[in-house]
């Protein structure tokens, strides 16, 4: 399941360990094979987000052809209006 932990003001919570509970308390330390996939996984986490970086400029995740399209589209209606 999920752990969570509500860490009081002031607590200091060193790198390696793992504290659940309300208030949060130190539960264990964690294994070398458990930081190992958390550095993993924060690196994946970090390479996931840069091949998102600016997808939600105009047209979010649109390829640029369509972009254009709706793009170029958009200018003509307002061209006919006036």
């Amino acid at each position: 399941g999920i752990w969570r932990a509500v860490v009081a003001p002031g607590t200091r919570v060193a790198s390696g360990e793992l504290w659940v509970g309300q208030p949060a308390r130190k539960l264990r330390d964690l294994t070398k094979e458990e930081r190992e996939k958390l550095h993993y996984q924060a690196n994946e986490y970090v390479k996931v987000a840069s091949g998102q970086k600016g997808i939600m400029e105009l047209g979010g995740n649109l390829p640029d052809t369509l972009v254009e399209h709706l793009q170029l589209g958009s200018r003509g209606k307002e061209k006919d209006s006036s």
